[in-house]
């Protein structure tokens, strides 16, 4: 037991040697006990042997050795506890030390690892520094390099001095360079200011690329787009020797100064220096640290670069499509038909019932303002440039009709002047017209096709291709619509959700290519063309003028001859005579049975007509005629015959054929060649006989049978002897019909647009407002007053044909004051009380009307600065 106090009371720092010792301890206690026990064993066996007798030093060591194997075992089991105690306690303070151990060791490789990672960190940053360097020289020294190659290029082939070859294509071989690397100065110029001499913390160079974004694009896109040109360009240069050695000449100067394989090498270097630009950045992006100042200038840098190179790309794969699209015009029916599949057909069976949806509703449509504006202003153009085209293509078959019939009617002047002191006047007359047939005509002819027309219809050709782009940019906007809907009517779980969104797109990426291509192409077509149109129309006038100064030139030494300037007035009215000859002619002609029947009917009226005299004072207004041998009443005026154009409409409109004296109360006088307006095509019983005309100053009844359609008489050559012609004055009527001011409907109006009051002009052949154009007052032959007053069935009769003009209807106020600015127009003030003459000018324009004012002045005024007055 004193053991066991004694190995707990013992210092355990010495834990190990005490282990050790109380496990020999141990040992020996086992050995003793076993001893004692292998001898009483012994001791017993001889007990039991010698039988129940035991003597007493038997029994005392028998005693002894259980005392001895009963302290042994004590102080064994003792010793066991007690090594167990010190066991655990050796392996706790273990672990403690192992412990301790572990964290020095671990305090020892954190600091090591510090140490190491900082110096890592040293070395990383002086890399990053140094490879920042050499990427940014590397952007310099190679802008530095493009710029001079680009300049040397320049300066060889199309710099100022140089010079050209003019079989090679400038324009399109070299494109836009000389922006080109102006740009690139500016470039450089602003990465030398941000970096040289500069503190490496201090070095920018995003901004340089930040500020010039937008003109990378303006610059390098059109470029780049070009180079596929350049590229056919140069392929097709490749057989010219002369452009080829031309090529060479210059190559040799350029490869004194750098290294250069061909021409193709040196113009594809815009091309790969702009696509090379988002990688250098890149590179300059990842050895810049996050706390250097140029970080962030990076990062848009480079963003902006990448966009510019997608845009170019974009740009390129428009232009492709466009390309594309626009051959599909040249096409033969046969290529398009054998393009014909089900998956075409299915397409545009979707496009047709996609269309009809929008049409009628259903169905939303994409609206973009600007490009209709543009579409608007491209259809306007087009039909402008048919329309130059056409009325010029009109206007020189007009001119080579006049050509034919002077030349003609020269020929037929000089036949009929075979002999008399005129003949060298006419020979002269027939040399000049000659002249202008054979040459001048020819020569105008030949430089209005070459410079006007040939312009034109090559101008027309180029706007098939955009037509057909601009349809099928329809034709995708409708598919994009219809897929839209198609996605909107889908869940996202669907099946048919993932392939219906990558149409969508596919669609959208179509559409929006060619609507921006459109977009931006459109308005440059528009202006150059209107540019073309402008020249063609500036080259056509000033060919125009030309020619007239050639026949002026011709013409003018035959006014000044003696034989011209000395003529009588009797010599001088030529047409006199003509109608007489003529006239003989025909009744010579209407005795010979062969000839055709129509010709004496002819004969038969002009038996009873005379020559109309054209009778006009030397300032050239109209002057009333004399009146005639057989009824003393006075021929129309020419201010009469435009008053009965404007006031009925062209199948209203007839001609006298000869004279016709009144023989009834209710009939007028009538002067062959008078020009009247049909009111009623019969009389009162209903008869046809006897139609009631109106010759612009009366109205009565006359014979049918002396009246024929004017539509009849413009072409026939007697009735044309009679009076002047006047188809000049015929207005270009339309099918369109329009109520009149005055109330009266389905009265033909001859103008279907109205154009605005600053561009209302009226037209230089309608009458002057000197001329007496007489008002639409109702006048009555003499004796016919007291019999009209009383035949109220006859008023009824004409009352529902023809307008009052005296009435309250034709009186008109001027709602705004009127300046005239030439002699046609009328002046008004605000107002002013007027009478309306005639509801449109000689053409039929109602824009302009023509009025008499209080003070009796008459003359054209816009039609919108007059209302019409109560009462």
């Amino acid at each position: 037991m004193g053991t066991t106090i004694w190995y707990q009371d013992i210092d355990v720092e010495d834990n190990e040697e005490i282990i050790a010792d109380i496990q020999r301890r141990i040992t020996e206690i086992e050995d003793d006990l076993q001893n004692c026990r292998k001898c009483k064993d012994d001791l017993e066996q001889q007990v039991s042997e010698a039988g129940d007798t035991l003597d007493p030093e038997t029994t005392d060591n028998l005693e002894f050795y259980n005392a001895n194997i009963s302290g042994l075992t004590t102080e064994l089991n003792n010793l066991k506890r007690n090594l167990s105690q010190l066991m655990q306690k050796s392996s706790a303070d273990e672990e403690a030390r192992h412990q301790e151990e572990q964290r020095r060791r671990l305090e020892e490789e954190i600091a090591r690892r510090k140490e190491e990672d900082k110096r890592r960190s040293e070395d990383m940053r002086e890399q990053m520094k140094q490879k920042r360097q050499q990427v940014l020289n590397e952007l310099v020294e190679t802008e530095r390099s493009f710029v001079r190659d680009m300049h040397l290029c320049i300066e060889t082939f199309i710099g100022p001095g140089v010079k050209q070859n003019p079989n090679i294509d400038t324009d399109t071989l070299f494109g836009n360079m000389v922006e080109l690397v102006e740009l690139a100065e500016k470039l450089l110029n602003s990465m030398e200011e941000y970096t040289k001499d500069k503190p490496f913390e201090k070095q920018l160079t995003g901004c340089c690329f930040s500020w010039l974004i937008e003109d990378m694009k303006s610059v390098y896109a059109p470029y780049c787009r070009n180079h596929d040109d350049v590229l056919a360009l140069l392929e097709k240069y490749e057989g010219n020797e002369a452009v080829q050695e031309y090529f060479r000449q210059g190559l040799d100067v350029i490869r004194e100064k750098i290294v250069v394989f061909d021409i193709g090498s040196l113009l594809i270097k815009p091309v790969q220096r702009v696509l090379k630009y988002p990688l250098l950045l890149n590179e300059l992006l990842k050895s810049t640290e996050d706390s250097h100042p140029d970080k962030e200038g990076l990062i848009k840098a480079m963003t902006g670069m990448t966009n510019v190179a997608q845009y170019i790309n974009e740009y390129k794969r428009r232009k492709d499509l466009v390309f594309k699209y626009r051959q599909e015009s040249d096409h033969s029916i046969g290529d398009k038909m054998a393009k014909i599949s089900f998956h075409s057909l299915k397409k545009k069976t979707a496009r047709i019932g996609m269309r009809l949806s929008t049409n009628l509703g259903i169905s939303n449509q994409t609206v973009d303002v600007q490009f209709n504006e543009e579409e608007l202003r491209f259809r306007n153009v087009e039909r402008c440039l048919r329309t130059v085209k056409s009325n010029i293509s009109l206007f020189m078959e007009h001119l080579q009709e006049v050509t034919w019939c002077q030349e003609a009617l020269a020929a037929d002047i000089a036949d009929f002047y075979t002999e008399g002191s005129g003949k060298d006047v006419i020979l002269q007359y027939q040399v000049a017209q000659q002249a202008f047939s054979d040459k001048h005509y020819k020569l105008f002819k030949a430089r209005v096709d070459d410079r006007v027309i040939l312009s034109l219809n090559r101008l027309i050709v180029m706007f098939n291709g955009p037509n057909q782009v601009v349809k099928k940019r329809y034709d995708k906007l409708l598919d994009f619509d219809r897929i839209t809907k198609q996605l909107e009517s889908l869940r996202a779980g669907d099946p048919l959700y993932k392939k219906t969104s990558d149409d969508l797109d596919i669609a959208h990426k179509m559409y929006e290519a060619l609507n921006a291509q459109l977009k931006d192409e459109l308005p440059q077509l528009c202006e150059m063309s209107l540019l073309v149109i402008e020249n063609c129309a500036k080259s056509f006038i000033s060919l125009r003028r030309e020619l007239l100064q050639k026949i002026v030139s011709d013409f003018q030494p035959l006014i000044q001859l003696p034989y011209i300037t000395t003529l009588t007035q009797d010599q001088a009215n030529m047409m006199d005579a003509f109608n007489i000859a003529h006239t003989r002619l025909l009744e010579n002609l209407a005795n010979i049975l062969l000839c055709p029947k129509s010709l004496r009917e002819e004969h038969d009226d002009k038996v009873t007509d005379w020559p109309v005299h054209d009778n006009k004072s030397p300032d050239g207004k109209a002057q009333p005629s004399e009146p005639t041998a057989q009824s003393g009443v006075s021929q129309q005026s020419e201010s009469q015959q435009m008053y009965i154009r404007q006031l009925y409409p062209p199948d209203k409109l007839y001609k006298v054929l000869q004279h016709y004296t009144a023989s009834h109360v209710m009939d007028m006088d009538a002067v062959a060649g008078d020009l009247v307006g049909l009111i009623k095509d019969k009389d009162p019983m209903g008869g046809k006989d006897r139609w009631f005309i109106d010759n612009g100053v009366k109205k009565g009844f006359v014979p049918s049978s002396i009246l024929v359609a004017l539509s009849q008489v413009q072409g026939d050559s007697n009735i044309g002897a009679q009076t002047k012609d006047v188809s000049a004055y015929e207005p270009q009527t339309t099918n369109s019909t329009a109520a009149k001011p005055n109330g009266t409907e389905n009265v033909q109006t001859y103008s279907s647009e109205k154009p605005p009051i600053e561009f209302l002009e009226p037209e230089v052949y309608v009458p002057h407002p000197e001329v007496n154009v007489p008002h639409r007052e109702t006048h009555t032959p003499q004796g016919m007053t007291t019999q009209l007053a009383t035949q109220d069935s006859m008023d009824a009769y004409f009352d529902d044909d023809v307008p009052d003009v005296s009435s309250n209807e034709d009186i008109y106020q001027a709602v705004y004051s009127f300046d005239a600015r030439n002699d046609l127009e009328c002046p008004l003030v605000e107002g002013e009380t007027v009478r309306v003459l005639a509801f449109t000018d000689q053409e039929g324009n109602d824009e302009w009307w023509l009025v008499l004012t209080s003070s009796n002045k008459q003359g054209y005024v816009p039609a919108n600065y007059l209302y019409k007055t109560a009462g």
